[in-house]
């Protein structure tokens, strides 16, 4: 394994602990240790604990990106690119942890917040080109305001970690998500867009 395949694998061991414990509780010793790794090792792909979580983040967004351009480049109409896209959303909501969000947000804001821009602007940008496809389709309303409809669902989606009261009720992020990705289908769709949009759920619901 060469340094840059073991940097992207330590990336990633690193981004599951945070995941599981969150990023406040971790020191450089604990993450090493965890790791089965030296602390000389961890400190030649990272130089202190920022510089980890930066490039962690990072690494996080970059892998969202990869798997989402893997789906917009499938063949599909528009409705069938974002159903497996909130599909693939939902599987990862799974796994997901709110304390890291919490950490984040409170000890690494800078971070946090550049993170949240970046992933804002790639969504919005993908919603658009979705958006666009959906129209010439016929399957999206053709007198939406498309730079509004996209600015409104990725704002919506950003504040899907800000969600403390609603998540201590015990309703998960995929319960949230799935109702507003409900909604948005149906506000955007022409009749036949939410008829094929219908038809394609209930056969998504029949195989889980």
């Amino acid at each position: 394994m060469d340094f840059e395949e073991k940097h992207r694998y330590l990336m990633d061991r690193c981004l599951g602990l945070f995941f599981q414990f969150g990023v406040r509780s971790l020191g450089m010793d604990d993450i090493a240790q965890k790791l089965g790794i030296s602390k000389k090792t961890l400190y030649q792909h990272f130089s202190n604990k920022e510089d980890l979580v930066r490039q962690v983040v990072d690494y996080l967004s970059s892998r969202h990106r990869e798997k989402y351009d893997s789906i917009t480049s499938l063949e599909g109409n528009a409705i069938d690119k974002l159903l497996k896209a909130s599909t693939m959303a939902c599987e990862e909501m799974r796994f997901y942890n709110p304390v890291l969000t919490f950490d984040l947000h409170k000890y690494h804001a800078d971070i946090f917040e550049g993170h949240i821009d970046k992933e804002k602007k790639y969504f919005k940008d993908k919603i658009l080109e979705n958006l666009l496809q959906g129209i010439q389709e016929g399957l999206y309303r053709p007198e939406l305001n498309i730079e509004l409809v996209a600015t409104l669902y990725v704002a919506n989606l950003a504040e899907l970690h800000r969600l403390d009261e609603v998540l201590a009720q015990k309703i998960t992020y995929k319960d949230i998500f799935q109702v507003m990705f409900d909604n948005y289908i149906r506000g955007i769709g022409t009749p036949q867009g939410i008829a094929y949009y219908e038809n394609e759920i209930k056969k998504l619901m029949n195989n889980f």
